[in-house]
C-alpha cells in the first residue's frame, strides 16, 4: 500500500558506492542510489484516475523520502498494467515526468517515472518511448 493505493507488486534496490584511500575506513566520499519499482494492475483507466494516482503517489514517494548526508537518487518507476487505454491517457503518460532537488540537489533527488503496459493493444507508453510506441514481438513456434 502507498498512500491509499494498492501496489501489486513492489521491488527495490539499493546501491552504495565509495571511494577509500590506501584503507577501506580513509573513505573519502560516499552516495547511496536507490531505485523503486511498482506494479499496479488497472481495468482501463481515463485521464482523471491517472492523474489522481500520480498525484498521490508522488506526494506519498516525496513525504517518505527523507535524504541523508549520503543519499545520492531514488528513482521511482510506476508500471500500469492496463488492459485498454484511451489516446488521452496515453498522452498524459508520453508527458508526465517528476523531478525534485533537495538542497539545490546537494542532498539528492529524486525521479518519478510512469510506464503504461497495454497488453489488449500490445504496446508500452512511456516518456521515454514518447516518439514511437514500443510494440510488443509476437513470437508464435
Amino acid at each position: 500500500m502507498v498512500g491509499s493505493t494498492m501496489v501489486d507488486t513492489k521491488a527495490s534496490f539499493k546501491r552504495t558506492t565509495e571511494r577509500y584511500v590506501l584503507l577501506k575506513k580513509n573513505v573519502q566520499y560516499r552516495y547511496d542510489t536507490y531505485e523503486y519499482f511498482y506494479l499496479i494492475r488497472l481495468s482501463a483507466p481515463s485521464r482523471e484516475q491517472i492523474e489522481r494516482l500520480m498525484t498521490e503517489l508522488t506526494e506519498t514517494i516525496v513525504e517518505r523520502t527523507l535524504p541523508d548526508q549520503d543519499h545520492m537518487s531514488s528513482d521511482h518507476t510506476i508500471i500500469c498494467h492496463v488492459d485498454s487505454i484511451q489516446p488521452e491517457t496515453a498522452d498524459y503518460v508520453r508527458r508526465f515526468i517528476y523531478q525534485k532537488m533537495f538542497k539545490l540537489g546537494f542532498k539528492g533527488w529524486i525521479h518519478i517515472g510512469l510506464v503504461m503496459v497495454d497488453t489488449t493493444g500490445q504496446i508500452i507508453y512511456s516518456r521515454h518511448r514518447k516518439q514511437q510506441p514500443y510494440r510488443f514481438l509476437d513470437i508464435k513456434s
